[in-house]
């Protein structure tokens, strides 16, 4: 687990309806910050954390006990670059906005690197995109990737044009998309 995000439920006020509940744990674990009151998001490392579900505690590594009444625990997520971590400095993941923004800046670099090329070669090169991985994500991003190259960047170019990228989806299992039936 490489991170734990809890959002605790502290108001000790119990309703009848399991649907009431659910709604009050999503409108809980929307909040961006901790809340004023009886509700509160926490993000500490949980890391040598204890869970006793009978009390309804959780007990850091710290010493800090957070007690609960409704615990939602989501174990994260870290990028997988199949026993190569090497590429990781050349493979942007995208499981945060800022690695989002950082592909948003690499792509549309990418597209500059390619106005200003020397030749057709490297103009190529940098008109060459692969996404790998084809689960949601990947298809989802190889999609947007065309659309940003033959629709959102048409005519923002002297010498290039966007709609000539390639884009490369690229999937070592046996299918895209293998999570859904086929």
């Amino acid at each position: 687990i490489t991170g734990i995000a809890a959002v605790v439920h502290q108001q000790r006020q119990h309703t009848g309806s399991g649907e009431l509940r659910r709604q009050q744990a999503r409108r809980i674990a929307r909040a961006h910050q901790a809340a004023a009151g009886n509700h509160g998001v926490v993000r500490p490392d949980f890391k040598g954390h204890r869970t006793d579900t009978a009390a309804q505690r959780v007990s850091l590594a710290d010493g800090m006990t957070l007690a609960y009444d409704d615990l939602l625990v989501a174990s994260g997520a870290t990028h997988a670059y199949f026993g190569h971590d090497e590429w990781a400095a050349h493979a942007s993941g995208l499981k945060t906005l800022d690695d989002a923004m950082t592909l948003r800046r690499r792509i549309l670099l990418a597209f500059e690197q390619a106005e200003n090329a020397p030749s057709d070669a490297e103009r190529n090169a940098w008109l060459t995109f692969a996404v790998v991985g084809a689960g949601p994500t990947g298809v989802e991003l190889a999609g947007t990737l065309a659309e940003i190259a033959r629709h959102t960047l048409k005519n923002e170019f002297r010498h290039i044009d966007p709609a000539k990228a390639h884009v490369q989806l690229i999937e070592a299992g046996p299918r895209v998309l293998a999570t859904f039936p086929p």
